[in-house]
């Protein structure tokens, strides 16, 4: 690894991930802000994390989404949008993959990832 990454650099685009889920944000837009190439961002930041940029994010917006199904009332679709997947098909997909169970099912106690 390049001397001077360290895991502030990363933490960074992290915190930016957070922060920006409702939207789309790219792999080449993360490595901007670390200042780095997109193929070395994402062996950097998989060497910090053990995960992708990518299933970062997908874990993130599922743990938010988890949080919105089980402390307010609206509905999937919705929630969907809210952290940042238009397709709510697709959503509900990789929600159940991630959690072993479906969005509508989701008003249960769930946990996923490693405590991002």
């Amino acid at each position: 690894m390049r001397k001077g990454i360290s895991r502030d650099t990363i933490d960074a685009t992290i915190v930016y991930m957070k922060g920006h889920l409702q939207e789309k944000i790219t792999r080449d837009q993360l490595a901007a802000l670390a200042g780095l190439t997109p193929e070395h961002y994402s062996r950097v930041f998989k060497k910090f994390t053990g995960y992708s940029p990518f299933e970062y994010m997908r874990v993130l917006r599922v743990e938010r989404a988890l949080e919105l199904l089980q402390r307010s009332p609206i509905k999937v679709k919705e929630v969907a949008r809210r952290v940042g997947i238009d397709d709510p098909y697709y959503f509900s997909r990789m929600f159940k993959r991630l959690t072993g169970a479906a969005p509508s099912a989701s008003k249960c106690t769930q946990t996923i990832g490693a405590g991002l």
